[in-house]
């Protein structure tokens, strides 16, 4: 791993290590429902959140392992980044489920991702988050803007998400998803 503080991704509460930034994402799935919770847990479980926001992995859909790989291989117009990360955490729990990856060396970017599903009492609830802090010279340049496209990453994976839940469940039209 490039960091020290495992799991900083999965507690919004943990202070971050100095010079790192935090993008959060929460989205509402659906009702406290059991059939609700375990759409979105299959959607974790198959990487939806990453076919959403047209990220692409290799494996496609690596198993959900502490210690397993994953390269993750973003689109851009100039070229593409290739980051390489080890899941360093999943949780299994009952009314929890989710996992967390962290970057390994020559990844843009210091720090780690998770991606989690709730049932709470008012609804089922995905959480992305990312807790990083820029390495590549072209981010370090403009943390601003480097900030900005990992918060529209967190973005896209939790509404896409929140969506394939939806879809997992036959349900087009019950309208828009809370955030």
């Amino acid at each position: 791993m490039t960091y020290a503080d495992v799991g900083v991704s999965l507690d919004p509460r943990a202070p971050l290590p100095p010079g790192w930034g935090a993008s959060t994402c929460r989205v509402r799935a659906g009702a406290p429902a059991p059939e609700v919770f375990a759409a979105a847990r299959a959607a974790v479980e198959d990487w939806a959140a990453h076919r959403a926001a047209r990220v692409h992995l290799e494996p496609p859909r690596p198993p959900l392992r502490e210690g397993g790989l994953v390269a993750v291989t973003a689109g851009a117009r100039l070229g593409c980044v290739v980051a390489l990360c080890r899941i360093v955490q999943v949780l299994d729990e009952a009314d929890r489920f989710g996992f967390a990856y962290g970057t390994l060396p020559l990844h843009p970017e210091v720090g780690e991702e998770c991606f989690l599903v709730t049932r709470e009492p008012d609804g089922v609830w995905v959480f992305v988050r990312s807790a990083s802090k820029a390495v590549a010279v072209p981010a370090r340049l403009a943390p601003p803007l480097a900030r900005l496209v990992i918060a529209g990453y967190v973005r896209a994976y939790a509404y896409g998400l929140a969506r394939d839940v939806r879809r997992r469940l036959g349900d087009s039209s019950s309208g828009r998803i809370s955030g």
